[in-house]
């Protein structure tokens, strides 16, 4: 694995966590409208509240995933910082820990840092490899 891939891997796992958050968020949604509607009809004999449950057990799960998934990231995120303080150039660590832990685009980080972004893809190219050769070791 190179070091960038180690980086991106960071940023793989913040995405899975916002997927896992947003269908929480809709599956809330869902009980919401299926509650609503269950209130409104009339009363069967019928104990089976199968879907409801099904649907509250999935939301416990992925919120359980979820909780996983941030210590998983957190854990990341500091080994990599360990590496990335291992850089001589505070420059260098700066846009590696914008790009890879804050998950800034480049337009923010160049507006953050005052640099062009052909600026900092430049630098961003250096820091990686400098990062690489520490990684690898």
């Amino acid at each position: 694995m190179t070091g960038k891939e180690y980086l991106s891997g960071i940023k793989l796992i913040n995405i899975k966590i916002q997927r896992k958050e947003r269908q929480i968020e809709m599956l809330k949604q869902m009980a919401t409208d299926i509650t609503q509607t269950l209130n409104d009809m009339p009363k069967a004999d019928s104990k089976d509240s199968s879907p409801m449950a099904n649907m509250i057990i999935k939301i416990i799960d992925l919120e359980n995933e979820v909780r996983e998934l941030k210590g998983i990231l957190e854990g990341k995120k500091t080994e990599a910082l360990s590496y990335i303080f291992r850089l001589e150039n505070d420059e260098y660590q700066t846009v590696l820990i914008l790009r890879y832990l804050h998950f800034m685009s480049w337009e923010s980080i160049s507006n953050a840092m005052h640099y062009t972004k052909r600026w900092l893809y430049k630098m961003h190219g250096t820091a990686l490899l400098l990062f690489s050769a520490i990684f690898d070791k």
